[in-house]
């Protein structure tokens, strides 16, 4: 069942919001481009904040802004927080969602988590801001489709850490994908990411989410924007991005029954 306690949602809101204050601090600091994206860059936009039933935030970055990020960060962030990536965390996963910084002492728990191994269930699962990386991709739909083939790829040998899925062909993926060496997928990925050439922006190559793609000059360069009173940076025609990623009618809201948590329970 999901969690439907509102005051528990803004009580987990808030400390999200303390998450990317202090992200923006060390990416100001050192540097590192990155902007508010997905559903937190809709909210910031909408709602002058959270969208009011969201439990989570997304940011990105450009691919080498998002390596830099990825070495820096580890010894800057604040002692209550933890930068996940398979390189911090053994017990990881989630290498489609290659780095995230979780609030310790808390736990965020999704519908998924039941379906793991003890092993995997030993990885860091407090709450969390998503930080993904932008490659580039080809404005040629065929060659883009090839580009993006590998997110699939790495997207079946990630759920092969689950114990059931939610659809026989998800569970076929999974079990053919264990056939493959983790060591063959990375050197596959970093293949990919050095010879993905393309005027589009999207999400990293190994990320599954298919939101449409963007350009340069859409994101750069870069503006602020208040998120719940702070100021966080966006977009540069962040008009044109949100209606990249959910289509023309972006401000308006969904149905009651779309408006759900993604936790089904949390810790504070």
């Amino acid at each position: 069942m999901i969690v439907d306690d509102k005051t528990l949602l803004r009580k987990t809101q808030l400390k999200l919001l303390g998450i990317l204050v202090e992200v923006d601090r060390v990416c100001r600091e050192n540097d590192i481009p990155y902007w508010l994206e997905c559903g937190t860059l809709l909210g910031a936009v909408r709602h002058g904040g959270f969208i009011p039933w969201d439990d989570d935030i997304d940011i990105a970055m450009l691919r080498t802004d998002f390596d830099r990020f990825n070495k820096k960060a580890v010894g800057l962030l604040g002692e209550n927080l933890f930068l996940q990536n398979v390189n911090t965390d053994q017990y990881y996963f989630q290498k489609n969602l290659p780095c995230k910084v979780r609030l310790n002492e808390t736990f965020f728990e999704e519908k998924e988590y039941s379906w793991l191994s003890d092993y995997h269930k030993k990885a860091h699962f407090g709450l969390f801001v998503d930080v993904f990386p932008i490659d580039s991709y080809s404005k040629n739909f065929i060659l883009r489709s090839f580009q993006r083939l590998f997110s699939k790829v790495i997207y079946a040998k990630t759920i092969a850490a689950y114990s059931r899925h939610s659809s026989y062909f998800k569970f076929a993926s999974a079990k053919f994908s264990k056939l493959i060496p983790w060591s063959v997928i990375e050197k596959c990925k970093s293949f990919q990411i050095a010879n993905c050439k393309g005027d589009l922006l999207g999400f990293g190559i190994e990320v599954p989410l298919e939101l449409g793609y963007i350009t340069s000059n859409q994101v750069f360069p870069l503006k602020e924007i208040k998120f719940e009173g702070h100021v966080f940076f966006v977009p540069n025609d962040y008009n044109k991005v949100l209606e990249t990623r959910y289509g023309q009618n972006y401000m308006t809201l969904p149905p009651k029954e779309q408006r759900v948590w993604h936790a089904v329970r949390i810790k504070l």
